[in-house]
């Protein structure tokens, strides 16, 4: 536990040097290594500290710690020994005499006391229990990476507590605009419906005029081996007189892309099949499998993959 600067380094060193000088310098416990002077027991031979000797008797390891001081509040707290005699008594050695003493019983030293104690318990138990496991979770962060990928938690239970990001723009937005311009797009009768059946596009769909992913940069910086996994979380139609089909918007972690699928294209049977269902209300919250491909006269092209290809 990183400890906070006195508030008077003289007397701070003073304490130290005295206990350095009953227990002797760099001295440790001979059964479990302490080496805090304050918590160790001067004239022990061999040299113990408190906590072993109580166990050797016996006796109970904590201490009822006095957070406000025993003058100013009757409440205590159990604390392991050893911590109670090196880290909160000392603490409160630091505090002006007269709110420890409180000689008169002031209630206003009383809860300046009360205040000062719970503040450095709280950090303290902050420090025992709380630091460590921050550790372990940063630690089993690097494990699950090195195992699973880097977004190993996509489609699990985890993903819920995944964080919730606002997106700098709305990518759907600005590259549909790219394909039809607003005045088009309201002149045509722009069409959006929260569901759909695309099922007699499934039987009609052809490999004709591929398009690609709206943001393919993106999707670029999120493939592993030419896949790329996407929660869908929004799916509309659109209808102008440059496109017609569905815009859909997918998350991967933190990062959001967007995809059209055209009536005229093969990538909405796949979705279809891949999901099991022609109902677009049924897609959204799923996870949807992409791959990237050459295409015969040598664009690259991304497409919803098919569920007989997709790997275990």
């Amino acid at each position: 536990m990183k400890k906070k600067p006195p508030r008077d380094p003289v007397a701070s060193f003073e304490r130290e040097a005295r206990a350095v000088r009953r227990v002797g310098q760099s001295s440790r416990c001979h059964l479990c290594g302490e080496d805090r002077p304050l918590a160790l027991i001067p004239g022990s031979k061999p040299l113990i500290c408190a906590a072993c000797q109580r166990k050797k008797l016996g006796q109970s390891l904590l201490d009822n710690h006095h957070p406000a001081g025993e003058a100013n509040d009757p409440t205590t707290t159990p604390i392991l020994v050893n911590d109670h005699r090196a880290i909160l008594s000392p603490e409160q050695y630091e505090w002006p005499q007269e709110t420890w003493d409180n000689p008169l019983g002031s209630p206003i030293l009383a809860s300046a006391a009360c205040i000062r104690g719970y503040c450095e318990t709280d950090s303290y138990l902050v420090a025992s229990l709380l630091i460590p496991k921050v550790e372990m979770l940063e630690a089993l962060e690097v494990f699950l990476k090195e195992q699973l990928g880097s977004e190993w938690w996509i489609g699990t239970e985890m993903d819920r507590f995944a964080p919730k990001r606002k997106p700098k723009r709305k990518v759907y937005e600005e590259r549909v605009r790219k394909f039809a311009p607003r005045t088009n797009q309201i002149n045509a009768g722009r069409r959006r419906r929260k569901t759909m059946n695309v099922g007699s596009y499934v039987k009609n769909g052809s490999q004709q005029g591929r398009l690609p992913l709206l943001d393919a940069s993106l999707f670029r910086k999120l493939e592993k081996k030419g896949v790329v996994t996407g929660k869908m979380i929004s799916c509309r139609q659109v209808n102008t007189p440059r496109f017609k089909g569905l815009v859909m918007e997918f998350k991967n972690g933190p990062a959001k892309f967007s995809y059209l699928a055209s009536f005229d294209r093969w990538d909405i049977g796949a979705l279809a099949l891949q999901l099991g269902s022609e109902e677009t209300n049924d897609w959204v919250g799923r996870q949807v499998r992409f791959i990237i491909h050459k295409g015969q006269k040598g664009g690259t092209f991304i497409n919803v993959e098919k569920p007989k290809k997709a790997r275990p």
